[in-house]
């Protein structure tokens, strides 16, 4: 429980459940404890955490419906229609059926266990954040160990003529689906990937070293993991031209007032149109120190 919970704030979302239903069917004593601990990291994360980084608590309520919590629930309650073609609308049935078909339902024959990830299937069904309700994206994966835990659980609660069917119905969905929809080996999708081996990953090793470790940087997205051991980085175009960046998700286009501080720029040789207008508008202020066929690193003057 406690390793599940350090891996995000919403994770809570789901053991939550767990803790109620292990209240309810097992015992009484952990699953509260389960739910008590699981209130208590998310608050840490988001009152605590989440405000020490981007001085709010919680900067998502954009992706809340009909203008927030109260909203929605008038929605819910006064125009209930309305509600229904909202989570009909935009791929939200092919998600539920993307995500609900490799058990083959069958959980459907003790649902108690797969329902303890109706909350965080339901956050991502009435998002209006379009990857929340897309297969191919985190934000199913937390969803996944309820479901297949619940998938277990059901087959064992059907008489035992039945389960080899069962078992056999679930084994065909899963691989059709881990075909259709996953990047498996010989599957139909694929996943684009820098390995170690591939040029441009040699290429910007090559450059990392022309960084020191205690400079300020603002680098090409891809990059900023590998430099990020430091006290500041950003990703490119911030701060010289602010995206995503502050508590605002929406504030964008304006250069935030400590891009002067920024000592290093690393960039691809070859720049998009947005990118390369805005550091046209940098670039004299900074000279080439690092360059290969893939990656140019800047210093400031």
């Amino acid at each position: 429980m406690v390793l599940a919970l350090l891996v995000k704030e919403d994770v809570a979302l789901i053991v939550i459940p767990i803790g109620l239903w292990v209240a309810l069917r097992r015992d009484l004593r952990r699953g509260v404890w389960t739910v008590v601990v699981s209130f208590g990291a998310m608050a840490l994360m988001f009152l605590v955490v989440m405000r020490s980084f981007t001085g709010v608590a919680f900067r998502n309520s954009w992706r809340i419906p009909f203008g927030g919590f109260a909203g929605l629930f008038r929605v819910a309650f006064r125009q209930p229609l309305e509600l229904w073609k909202y989570l009909t609308s935009d791929d939200r049935p092919t998600y539920l059926f993307q995500l609900l078909s490799p058990t083959a339902l069958a959980f459907i024959a003790a649902p108690s266990v797969a329902l303890t990830s109706a909350a965080v299937i339901g956050a991502n069904l009435i998002s209006t954040f379009w990857y929340q309700h897309q297969i191919g994206y985190h934000y199913s994966l937390v969803i996944v160990p309820s479901l297949m835990f619940g998938t277990v659980y059901g087959i064992a609660r059907v008489p035992i003529t039945y389960r080899k069917r069962m078992v056999g119905a679930v084994a065909v969905c899963s691989l059709a689906f881990g075909y259709w929809l996953s990047p498996l080996p010989l599957a139909r999708s694929t996943v684009g990937d820098w390995s170690a081996s591939n040029p441009s990953v040699v290429a910007a090793k090559e450059l990392f070293a022309v960084i020191p470790d205690d400079a300020v940087v603002s680098a090409y997205h891809p990059l900023t993991a590998q430099l990020a051991r430091r006290e500041r980085i950003y990703s490119f175009p911030n701060p010289f031209q602010r995206s995503l960046y502050g508590p605002d998700v929406f504030a964008r286009g304006d250069r935030l007032p400590f891009a002067e501080e920024v000592e290093y720029v690393m960039l691809p040789a070859v720049l998009e149109e947005a990118a390369n207008l805005v550091w046209s508008q940098e670039s004299p202020r900074f000279r080439v120190v690092g360059s290969n066929a893939w990656w140019i690193v800047y210093k400031r003057l």
